[in-house]
């Protein structure tokens, strides 16, 4: 589907808005209302909807699923299942998948590599020194990264070369691993990058600037949120949420009032990244909608709100026959506060 060359840069931006839907899109269908509701997650002293007792075999089919998936033919679907464990693991409910280091996919090594990373895994040590001299750029710089989040900094030079590197790709994903390594020493390494030819890595640097808590990436993303790029918007969105900085939350409010659904679902979903849930309510009634796609920004929406009165919503996603709503759906199911 793809070419060799950018696969592993996709994913980064496939992750990030889940699974293109390649069938013909119907505009109208599954259109949200302009109106928000908030739910107000905030300690209150009168009476309260209490949120549905845990319920284990939810729990149990949501983490069957992801596992599933990490066994999946499919290269994108093993890549969100990568995600799922990693979102799973570090809300408690550990999911094995550093076997997916030796996968036959470059994108599914990077995603692999990049999620122990963000685990600061210290179990995965080995596996990732046999990374380091991958074919792959971006794993050879996602497993540097990893590395360096587990205390051994001694690859570093591999993630700063890769922004100078003639690939988008690479050098996108070496913005990515920069920033989420948290230095922000490097803000210097990256802000040519703002500059760069390809809308994407510019995307990348600004994010990982911003990240680093430099105001220059967030000037660049509330810029994009305001271009006429519906893809950019939207990667914007989740790019501002990314430091969970609350600054953000007045960017987004107005787009739980746009007219395209997907971009409300992504900014109810940044909103719910920084902790504000006023997207709650649309994403609940989007999880009914009959497009796919709008299926799994919702669930991914309610993972990240993550309030547990969203279990009946999310439970019948389950057994959807998309299976990138299955997975958002099992992601968010284990990311619950109880």
């Amino acid at each position: 589907m793809f070419n060799r060359t950018p696969l592993v840069f996709l994913f980064v931006l496939n992750v990030a808005l889940g699974c293109q839907d390649t069938s013909p899109k119907d505009n109208s269908a599954g259109r949200l209302p302009a109106s928000t509701r908030k739910l107000d997650l905030s300690p209150r002293r009168g009476p309260v909807t209490p949120p549905p007792p845990r319920n284990a075999v939810l729990e149990a089919s949501a983490r069957a699923e992801i596992e599933a998936s990490l066994r999946s033919e499919i290269d994108l679907v093993r890549v969100h299942a990568v995600e799922a464990a990693r979102d799973a693991t570090s809300h408690g409910t550990n999911i094995a998948f550093v076997q997916l280091l030796d996968d036959k996919s470059p994108v599914v090594r990077f995603a692999t590599a990049m999620a122990l990373g963000d685990l600061q895994s210290q179990s995965a040590g080995d596996a990732l020194l046999q990374r380091i001299n991958d074919d792959s750029p971006s794993v050879r710089i996602a497993s540097a990264y990893a590395l360096a989040r587990a205390g051994d900094n001694r690859f570093l030079a591999e993630m700063k070369k890769g922004l100078l590197d003639p690939r988008p790709a690479v050098r996108g994903n070496a913005c990515l691993a920069i920033g989420r390594l948290g230095d922000p020493a490097a803000a210097v390494a990256l802000e040519p990058l703002l500059r760069d030819s390809i809308k994407e890595v510019r995307l990348q640097a600004a994010e990982a600037l911003w990240r680093l808590g430099n105001e220059r990436g967030l000037k660049y993303l509330v810029a994009a949120t305001i271009s006429p790029d519906a893809g950019a918007v939207k990667l914007g969105l989740l790019a501002l949420a990314a430091p969970k900085d609350p600054r953000a939350a007045t960017q987004m409010q107005s787009f739980l009032a746009d007219d395209d659904h997907e971009t409300v679902l992504v900014a109810a979903r940044a909103m719910g990244i920084i902790g504000d849930a006023d997207g709650y309510s649309l994403a609940i009634d989007a999880t009914r909608s009959d497009i796919p796609r709008v299926r799994t920004l919702a669930a991914a929406a309610l993972g990240d709100i993550a309030h547990p009165q969203s279990l009946p919503a999310l439970a019948p996603l389950l057994k959807d026959p998309d299976p990138d709503t299955r997975l958002a759906a099992s992601a968010a199911i284990l990311k619950l506060r109880w």
